[in-house]
């Protein structure tokens, strides 16, 4: 019978034992390396890992705004001179503020007192008498000349009237030469041609023949008339006869009686005129 070595097989089971519990101690500390070294890294990954800036929305692009035009330098001023302000931002100073007099009173200049007109108005008409007096200040034959009148006498304050109607006047004809016949009359025409005398052949009456030169109204303006006439050597004679013919008068003013024309009969006398008081 063979014997078995059991020092021999104890010696080979020793060091297989020592063999394995080396290797689980390697695979521990592997084990324990793993656990410590993910341990590590979670928490670098989740308690130690920096927080990045917070993510912004994109915003659009925004239009680039074109630089406003450099204000023009303000102009230099010397103490002499004055710069007016701009009209469009003038200055504004508070209005000082004058404390009330008890005693200030205004005072402004009253117009002067025109002179009152002598024709009255449809309101004093009415307290008037239907029948009183007027001032007839002229009377014309030609309406140029009232008008001229009527002119003047409102420029002096009053308040005139031109009123047409018919009177019986007066005429004085500038009448030249004594014919017996139109073909003795025309003896003169050539001479009358030539001197410009504007004239009419006239039967005067019994076979008689003149030439009537001119009419007047006015004896003055007849008499001047033929002295002209009598320079150039013709002898003019004047005739008066009596026409019924327009008339232009000048009238104004409203009077109850005679005496409240006295003060604008004078004021017209100033003015050369001569007027008369007349029944309405």
């Amino acid at each position: 019978m063979k014997k078995l070595n059991l020092a021999d097989d104890s010696g080979e089971i020793d060091a297989s034992s020592s063999s394995n519990v080396r290797q689980k101690r390697l695979l521990i500390i592997l084990v324990v390396v793993l656990i410590i070294g993910g341990g590590v890294f979670a928490a670098q990954q989740f308690l130690f890992k920096e927080k990045g800036p917070a993510l912004v929305p994109m915003r659009p692009p925004m239009t680039a705004i074109p630089p406003s035009p450099p204000a023009s330098p303000a102009p230099s001023v010397t103490p002499s001179e004055t710069v007016p302000p701009s009209p469009t931002a003038p200055p504004v100073s508070a209005p000082a503020l004058a404390p009330p007099s008890p005693k200030a009173e205004q005072i402004t200049e009253l117009p002067k007192p025109s002179k009152p007109p002598l024709q009255p108005s449809a309101e004093d008409r009415k307290t008037l008498p239907t029948h009183g007096y007027t001032l007839q200040v002229l009377s014309c034959v030609e309406e140029k000349n009232a008008r001229e009148s009527l002119q003047r006498l409102n420029a002096e304050g009053f308040s005139p009237e031109i009123i047409k109607t018919k009177a019986t006047l007066t005429k004085r004809s500038l009448y030249l030469g004594d014919f017996s016949s139109p073909e003795e009359a025309a003896s003169l025409d050539a001479r009358l041609k030539e001197d410009g005398i504007s004239a009419v052949l006239h039967m005067a009456g019994e076979g008689r023949y003149s030439y009537l030169i001119s009419s007047y109204f006015t004896l003055s303006e007849a008499i001047d008339a033929s002295h002209e006439l009598e320079k150039k050597g013709y002898p003019v004679r004047i005739r008066e006869t009596t026409a019924q013919t327009s008339v232009y008068q000048v009238r104004m003013g409203h009077f109850a009686n005679r005496g409240q024309a006295a003060e604008p009969i004078q004021r017209l006398r100033d003015l050369g005129y001569s007027p008369v008081v007349v029944r309405e």
